[in-house]
């Protein structure tokens, strides 16, 4: 009996604070999302794992019937604690990338090899690969990072800036999404805000006027995803400020945010 009761007043503590991380996190003042004006939806990042910020919306439009293609710009080769380059991490990741991509239902993976870490030294074959993928993928919805690549990472910077180059140059009228995490939330998430080159890129970052609700099923995809990605457990683990289990912090994200660009 003793250990009911303890059991009991465990669960209701968790969920106590559960139900506080929940609307503390989210801002549920913004407009929804309308996800099912689109019909093929492109989403360019450049490394694997960085779609885990989206992971229910994309696991959502795979419920819509909506065709999805996901490019990765890199291997992921420096996702090392201390970011070294390590060969083998290339294999790893692409393999847990694959992973995701059917926990997701994503339709359509592609993985480039521009050098993690050396996009921007790369912009010329960024911008080639882009291209291709905007003329295979047709798009109607492109999603990809703002344009302060959340922590100033320059890799996430140089996408965005490519991406849409690229749209302007092929002439798409394909609407833009900036990937974008409420204020209160970026309070409750470490992020390695020391990889920033420009100590201003906190001023560019995306203001989100747009939600996307995933539901418990999305939420359960979107923490299957973070788990998918075995080699980046301790990034993870280091993005969250409680000592608590990945999916009991992750799955306090029932709404993911954008800002509509065009």
């Amino acid at each position: 009996m003793p250990l009911v009761i303890l059991l009991t007043i465990l669960l209701v503590t968790m969920l106590a604070i559960w139900t506080v991380g929940m609307r503390y996190a989210n801002d549920f003042t913004l407009k929804p999302a309308h996800l099912k004006q689109f019909k093929r939806v492109l989403v360019i990042f450049p490394h694997p794992d960085d779609e885990t910020n989206i992971a229910g919306t994309l696991w959502k439009l795979h419920r819509l019937r909506r065709h999805v293609t996901l490019q990765i710009l890199t291997k992921g080769e420096c996702g090392t604690p201390d970011a070294h380059f390590d060969f083998s991490l290339k294999a790893t990741r692409s393999a847990e990338m694959r992973r995701v991509r059917d926990i997701l239902g994503i339709d359509t993976l592609i993985q480039e090899d521009l050098g993690d870490g050396q996009v921007a030294a790369h912009r010329a074959e960024a911008r080639t690969c882009i291209i291709a993928a905007l003329r295979e993928a047709k798009p109607d919805l492109v999603i990809t990072y703002d344009l302060a690549g959340l922590y100033g990472h320059e890799d996430h910077i140089t996408c965005a800036e490519e991406v849409a180059q690229c749209l302007k140059q092929t002439h798409s009228a394909a609407t833009l999404w900036y990937s974008a995490v409420p204020p209160r939330q970026l309070k409750l998430t470490n992020l390695p805000t020391h990889m920033a080159k420009d100590r201003q890129f906190a001023n560019k970052r995306a203001k989100p006027n747009l939600r996307v609700s995933v539901g418990p099923l999305g939420v359960i995809a979107k923490v299957h995803s973070i788990y998918a990605h075995t080699s980046q457990r301790r990034s993870f683990r280091e993005s969250v400020p409680l000592h608590a289990p990945l999916w009991f912090m992750y799955s306090m994200r029932v709404s993911e945010y954008f800002e509509e660009v065009r």
